[in-house]
């Protein structure tokens, strides 16, 4: 038996930010400093970079900031395992990000202040920058989660979230652990779990340091990738 000991955990994958994560840190640290008891965890995916190095010389300073790192396996395993440590740890709610800054920590509160209202909380990037193929390719995703499942999620694989531990906890023995984007599976098993789902609008902005992962170059590549395992997903939970 666990013991739910933390009110809330923070969750950074991270892979090649050392341009943004000293301003991400910093922002991110007065958020949860507001919350007494709260936790960091961040998790290097092999990154190549200073973000490693960064990572570490960050935790030195802050007690509630704990550092993993592993050899590189992609954002999707990196992510699985940092809410079964979460979980592990004893959280009782946990909040995951993507290390690229562009949701403003401020924005927290939106979701935190509702918490209440719902075990799964989903910011919705309203107006989004990001480059057209992106914006697109999220489009046709969400399409296909509608097909698929007959479910309708305003920003799928939003990774600005808020998800108490209990349905956390459910949902992920459910999720294979290669998947590439396992929050989007997260929201589908929500969605039709009947869980009174929330999405909250939220700020977005522009990347200012490093690049995305996914390229236009590498978009067919990653789409058949994300639709074959949503299909597989789709047969799997029948």
């Amino acid at each position: 038996m666990v013991n739910i000991s933390v009110p809330l955990t923070l969750v950074i994958p991270v892979y090649n930010e050392e341009g943004s994560l000293p301003l991400l840190l910093r922002s991110w640290r007065e958020v949860l400093q507001k919350i007494p008891g709260s936790t960091m965890l961040v998790v290097d995916d092999g990154s190549k970079d200073r973000s490693g190095a960064i990572l570490d010389e960050e935790a030195l300073h802050y007690a509630g900031m704990r550092v993993l790192h592993h050899d590189n396996c992609g954002h999707g395993p990196t992510l699985l395992k940092a809410y079964r440590w979460a979980l592990d740890q004893g959280a009782e709610w946990i909040f995951q990000i993507d290390s690229d800054d562009q949701i403003p920590a401020e924005e927290f509160w939106l979701l935190w202040e509702r918490r209440h209202e719902s075990p799964f909380v989903l910011g919705a990037r309203f107006e989004r920058h990001d480059p057209l193929y992106r914006k697109i390719l999220s489009r046709v995703h969400q399409g296909m989660l509608f097909v698929l499942f007959s479910v309708w999620i305003r920003d799928p694989n939003i990774p600005f979230r808020l998800m108490r531990r209990d349905c956390l906890a459910s949902f992920l023995p459910r999720i294979p652990s290669f998947t590439f984007a396992p929050n989007v599976l997260l929201s589908v098993l929500a969605k039709l779990s009947k869980l009174p789902t929330l999405d909250i609008p939220v700020r977005h902005k522009e990347r200012e340091s490093g690049s995305s992962f996914i390229h236009l170059r590498s978009l067919a590549r990653i789409g058949l990738r994300v639709f074959c395992q949503t299909f597989s997903f789709r047969r799997a939970i029948g």
